[in-house]
């Protein structure tokens, strides 16, 4: 390890406490955020947003209060660790992370800096957290429930496309909650009698490649888990996908507005506001260890009719009845 590397390591294991902060308040508090995809994606321009905003809704102001240092992964996992770095050189007080991965990373940089996650898939079976009651360690904040909508959403497709036999189900194989998931959508379909094929996508210079191979197989229909730098992709993905006439669907939310046929989860905009709640509360001196891991109790169901009229599909009444959300 250079010798670079290793005095910004250090500077992280000396970074000013929660505690600290709490006692003296003579500067804002400084938190590290740690994202997954490019800084101009979306993704990263909306859980930036809605993070600054859930701290002004817990009475704080940008510069006073605190202050927010952001890294980005550009959907490269493996550059975590080097991000770390350069974000506890500068002291924070936190880190907030948006992916499995992140947060291991973040766990192996430092077991004392409050690790905060904006909404990760099944913490406790990943081993970051003990258990949601109690963390333990120094990682906390929002859980998805994932695991759960996946089977939901898979019976959910199922409905809206009766007719669909063979489904192109896409994971990323660095996020270590896709591979269960994706065990459990396959049983799911075998027990259906469909036919489930995997397309990895490690990273977005794999994209290409991998959607090349969708293509060539002509699925009835795109499934896409669960996962940040997935979610930087979906544009590419929907696109993709209508191309060769399927129709994609997945837990993100904003997916039928880029041309997906349905989407069933949780306002992940919710969620990162509601993760500036467990920061003023460590910024005040709480531990992370002890604050209970929450998930969100409130989920949408969203249909494209638009979608659907596109790739030549009707959208069951069953569906369209129960949709939160119906996109003309």
């Amino acid at each position: 390890m250079r010798r670079r590397d290793l005095v910004l390591l250090a500077a992280g294991a000396i970074a000013a406490s929660p505690a600290a902060w709490a006692q003296g308040r003579g500067s804002p508090f400084r938190v590290a955020v740690l994202g997954s995809v490019a800084a101009t994606n979306p993704v990263s321009l909306n859980e930036l947003a809605w993070l600054r905003e859930g701290l002004e809704m817990e009475g704080w102001a940008e510069g006073r209060d605190f202050l927010l240092d952001a890294a980005y992964a550009d959907g490269d996992y493996g550059r975590f660790p080097a991000l770390l770095g350069e974000l506890l050189g500068r002291r924070p007080g936190a880190i907030t992370v948006g992916t499995i991965a992140g947060a291991k990373a973040a766990q192996a940089a430092s077991r004392t800096v409050p690790i905060v996650m904006l909404g990760l898939n099944d913490p406790v079976r990943t081993g970051l957290v003990a258990s949601l009651a109690s963390p333990g360690g120094n990682v906390t904040g929002l859980a998805t429930q994932n695991e759960d909508l996946q089977l939901k959403l898979f019976g959910l497709m199922q409905e809206a496309l009766p007719r669909a036999r063979t489904v192109a189900a896409i994971l990323n194989p660095e996020n270590p909650s896709n591979p269960s998931m994706l065990s459990a959508v396959a049983r799911a379909a075998a027990a259906a009698g469909l036919s489930l094929d995997a397309v990895a996508i490690p990273s977005p210079a794999a994209a290409d490649g991998a959607l090349r191979a969708i293509a060539d197989k002509r699925p009835d229909v795109v499934f896409v888990l669960p996962d940040v730098a997935l979610a930087g992709l979906l544009g590419r993905i929907v696109q993709a996908a209508t191309a060769m006439g399927a129709p994609t669907i997945g837990t993100f939310l904003e997916l039928p507005e880029m041309g997906g046929l349905l989407a069933y989860g949780f306002m992940r905009r919710d969620t990162v506001r509601r993760a500036a709640s467990f920061l003023r509360r460590l910024a005040e001196g709480a531990v992370a260890a002890d604050l209970p891991v929450e998930q969100p109790t409130a989920f949408r169901l969203i249909v494209s009719v638009r979608a659907a009229a596109g790739l030549g599909l009707a959208i069951p009444p069953s569906v369209l009845a129960r949709a939160d959300e119906v996109i003309e």
